[in-house]
């Protein structure tokens, strides 16, 4: 009886000899392998969920539309509110990614699930659908102002920047999921977070004191719009319509460069401070880049945490 019953069960020996290879070959999984798994999975997730993706695709067109609606010239307002509108789509995309799937995430961490992997797995998808919103809303645009004085021009320019401003806003709203622990307090801060890129990107309200100037290097809405602004190069001068002298407004510009809006509306600290690379497109996509590279940090450290818990 003694011998039967050992040989239905495997000494603990034996099996730590047998578990041990399998839980080295399974650290040592190549990092692109379970970046494209992972990233499969999650877009396999989205697409599963067709009218959720019909309506955060089709954001981007109804918005773009009213813009071309309501605005009759291309004015500084425009640029702003494409930018806006770029950086709210990215973090309300990506704001409750991470959290609604926490129990997932824990589950799947225990079986050597790595971090990089995973929040790179989100960002890829976020940004494949914020590159079809881009698409869809800088085309309505190029074609709502082909015939206005100033024109909207190089398309291309415009679908790369707009992009890119949402890849950068999907790292805000990842930060957000990242560091609460329900769904309902990420679209809580969400408004909190964005409300403060409306008034810190010098378009709503000139920036005349020192201390906000500064606060709006951390808004990637006023990098986004300066970039914006400098790559379309000329926008329609709004001050122009309010001129009622007929022979004033013969001589004063109906158009400016959108250098010459932006140094009216930013503290004079930023020259100071910058030099040549200020109000260069250059100089936007660092501050933009480095944004987005700080965020992602934040993120890795936030899941990190969630070991211990």
């Amino acid at each position: 009886w003694i011998d039967r019953d050992r040989s239905k069960h495997v000494p603990m020996q034996a099996v730590s000899q047998i578990a041990n290879p399998r839980l080295v070959k399974r650290s040592d999984k190549r990092v692109l392998s379970e970046l494209f798994w992972l990233s499969a999975r999650y877009l396999r997730i989205k697409t599963n969920d067709l009218r959720n993706v019909v309506i955060m695709i089709g954001q981007a067109p109804i918005i773009a539309a009213l813009v071309c609606l309501i605005f009759s010239q291309l004015t500084v307002s425009v640029p702003f509110l494409i930018t806006l509108s770029a950086i709210w789509f990215g973090t309300s995309n990506a704001a409750r990614e991470i959290v609604a799937e926490a129990a997932i995430y824990r589950r799947e961490r225990m079986f050597n699930l790595r971090i990089g992997p995973y929040i790179l797995s989100k960002l890829a998808v976020l940004a494949l659908f914020g590159a079809i919103q881009a698409i869809l809303f800088s085309v309505i645009i190029q074609v709502g102002f082909r015939s206005t004085d100033p024109a909207w021009h190089d398309l291309g320019s415009t679908i790369g920047w707009v992009w890119g401003l949402t890849v950068c806003a999907a790292v805000i709203g990842l930060t957000i999921s990242a560091l609460v622990n329900t769904a309902e307090k990420a679209m809580t801060i969400v408004p909190l977070v964005l409300i403060p890129q409306v008034m810190l990107a010098g378009v709503v309200a000139r920036i005349d004191v020192q201390l906000v100037e500064v606060l709006s290097y951390l808004s990637p809405t006023r990098w986004g719009n300066e970039g914006l602004c400098l790559l379309q190069g000329q926008v329609h001068d709004a001050r122009f319509d309010a001129i009622e002298d007929p022979v004033f407004r013969d001589s004063f510009k109906s158009t400016a460069t959108a250098r010459d809006v932006l140094e009216s509306q930013y503290h004079d600290s930023y020259e100071n401070l910058f030099g040549a690379m200020a109000y260069t497109v250059n100089l936007d996509m660092i501050v933009l880049g480095v944004i987005t590279v700080v965020l992602l940090v934040v993120v890795w450290v936030a899941m990190r945490r969630k070991d211990s818990i």
